[in-house]
């Protein structure tokens, strides 16, 4: 069963600049698809200076209802929001048909990046520059910490959600994350991981 949370954001200072929900438990963590005010906050404070919390609901309906809840309650008492909604809306649970899916591919496969183009975004991924400089504080370090204990995003690890529900990483990811560290990509992420320790 999949499972729905919301989620608030907030500067170092505590104060939320967003809410939102999800079924997908990267998505507080990306920064794609995101607004321009919202990009904005991010750069100012430092990715790693955002306080992030979240809260596992039963259902989907639930986690869209105490969305619009958690914006509307925040807006009268005063956070500066980032939120261009109300809540509530959004594309979850929809699935494209196969013929839209296959106009998608074809348009992609059609796409042809000039060179130039091609090594900027090489570029733009070369090196840890998601972090660089951040400095976080004692208290968003402890909030990391809490965040961590359990080993919940280790291999093998059992989770339990507020709802009572477990799982466990199964044979085939495991199989999959041991494919991944043995093929060049996650060579090259070794090297960058030595060389980041190396640096501290």
């Amino acid at each position: 069963m999949k499972q729905f949370y919301i989620y608030v954001q907030c500067r170092p200072t505590g104060e939320p600049f967003y809410v939102g929900c999800s079924g997908y438990a990267g998505r507080v963590y990306r920064l794609c698809g995101r607004s321009q005010h919202y990009r904005n906050i991010i750069a100012k404070y430092g990715a790693c200076n955002i306080l992030t919390y979240t809260y596992n609901c039963e259902s989907e309906n639930q986690a869209k209802v105490y969305e619009v809840w958690m914006i509307a309650y925040g807006r009268a008492q005063g956070w500066r929001l980032c939120n261009q909604t109300d809540g509530g809306e959004g594309t979850s649970g929809i699935t494209p048909s196969t013929k839209t899916r296959a106009s998608v591919a074809a348009a992609n496969r059609r796409r042809v990046w000039a060179a130039e183009s091609r090594k900027k975004l090489g570029a733009a991924h070369v090196g840890n520059t998601y972090a660089v400089g951040c400095v976080q504080s004692a208290q968003q370090r402890l909030a990391n910490s809490k965040r961590m204990l359990g080993k919940q995003y280790a291999l093998g690890s059992t989770n339990r959600s507020r709802t009572g529900q477990t799982w466990k990483v199964s044979d085939e990811t495991k199989a999959k994350h041991v494919a991944w560290w043995a093929s060049p990509a996650g060579q090259r992420r070794k090297l960058q991981m030595k060389k980041h320790t190396k640096e501290k």
